[in-house]
Formats: C-alpha cells, sequence, structure tokens
C-alpha cells in the first residue's frame, strides 16, 4: 500500500511518451481498484489533467486510461528566466478569478533557463476565453501549450464537446 499524506493524497505515476524521461509522479486521492483522481497538474504526462479520474494498469511503469474527465484544461507557461514577475502575477491573477489554480513546476533565476508553470482552469470558462487569458503570457514572453487538447499528432481530443 502506498502511504498517504495528511490529506489522504498518495504519489503515483504517470507514463510519459516521447521524453527522456518515462513516468511523472503526481498526488491523487486513491479510489479502489487502483483507481486514482488526479490532485496535481501534470507537467509531462499529456492528455490527462488535475481532477481526472485514472485507473493505473502498470504502476511500475506508470500506464494509465482516463475514466473520467474532471473538466479542467491543463496548460503549461515556459518562461525564460524567473516567473517572479508582474506579468506573471497579473495571469495568475486572472487564472484564480476565472476558478483555475495553479502550481510552480520549476522557478530559475538564470535568464538562460527556462522556468514552468502549470496552469488548471475549468474548460466551463470556454477556450476563447482561456486563450485570451493567454494573451498575458505572450506579452510576457513566454510560451505556453495545452496538455490535454491536443493528442500527439496536434489534433483535438475533443473531450469537452
Amino acid at each position: 500500500m502506498l502511504d498517504k499524506n495528511k490529506d489522504g493524497l498518495i504519489k503515483i505515476p504517470l507514463l510519459v511518451e516521447d521524453m527522456t524521461i518515462k513516468r511523472e509522479i503526481v498526488l491523487a486521492r486513491p479510489l479502489s481498484n487502483n483507481e486514482y483522481i488526479l490532485h496535481s497538474i501534470p507537467a509531462f504526462a499529456y492528455g490527462v489533467a488535475f481532477g481526472d479520474k485514472v485507473a493505473i494498469s502498470d504502476m511500475d511503469k506508470g500506464v494509465f486510461n482516463i475514466i473520467t474527465r474532471g473538466n479542467n484544461v491543463t496548460i503549461r507557461l515556459f518562461r525564460q528566466g524567473t516567473l517572479d514577475t508582474k506579468d506573471i502575477d497579473d495571469l495568475i491573477k486572472k487564472i484564480i478569478s476565472n476558478g483555475g489554480a495553479y502550481e510552480v513546476g520549476k522557478n530559475i533565476s538564470a535568464k538562460n533557463e527556462s522556468s514552468l508553470l502549470l496552469i488548471n482552469v475549468p474548460v466551463s470558462i470556454g477556450f476563447t476565453a482561456i486563450e485570451e487569458m493567454m494573451k498575458i503570457a505572450d506579452q510576457a514572453q513566454s510560451n505556453w501549450e495545452y496538455g490535454n487538447v491536443y493528442n500527439k499528432d496536434g489534433d483535438p481530443i475533443g473531450w469537452w464537446s
């Protein structure tokens, strides 16, 4: 049995495809029969988001299947240098005001290295509102991508329809 933290969450692996790392460790609430609800924003595992219910079929490799969607959109923001700027603070305020959440994946002060901000927003705000909100990131000279909207071929997954 995996150890639970004080909030009843455990660490589980998620398979990461097409990268040098093979799996990512995230927090999840255990249910039953190797089923879990994700309580972290995935940084590297694509196609999955905070709040999704997953079944882990191979705990060593992190092979998972999505059982139900949590109706959240994952966004990854990459920025050269630190996240400690007014424009990123403004973006975080927008995220929160839209019912979202964020996690700092990595915050680097060196200008030649990348920082990572993980963003979770409810799909119910709509993709137009999400993209409008992310214009702040564009102005902040940051790059961003959806984590669970497109498949590896660039086609929409369509789970929100």
